[in-house]
């Protein structure tokens, strides 16, 4: 149960036109949603800006969470946060969600 948190250095500023975060979700295996996902930029990989918070996906089990926003940046960062301790009534209820990501999509 641990929050993904991923910085990519795109080697130089670049204009971003949105990021977006692919996750999955598979409750049977105990693998939930995130919470929701931040979205930061930065020109010099110390101080970064909020870009947006996504807080629903736009499908069912492979989950897309994207920000459209222009911007100019050298480093994006991505900050998924778990779903925490499952709730009662759900498979694996009690322990932490697994928490699944696969692709971080920066246009």
């Amino acid at each position: 149960g641990e929050d993904l948190d991923a910085t990519t250095d795109l080697g130089s500023v670049q204009k971003i036109k949105g990021v977006s975060l692919r996750a999955f979700e598979q409750t049977a295996s105990w693998i939930y949603r995130p919470a929701f996902v931040s979205f930061y930029a930065s020109v010099n990989g110390k101080d970064f800006t909020l870009m947006g918070t996504v807080l629903n996906a736009t499908a069912e089990r492979h989950l897309v969470f994207s920000l459209d926003k222009k911007i100019a940046a050298r480093y994006i960062r991505v900050v998924a946060k778990n779903a925490g301790t499952i709730a009662p009534g759900n498979p694996g209820e009690g322990n932490m969600a697994w928490l699944f990501a696969d692709e971080i999509i920066i246009n």
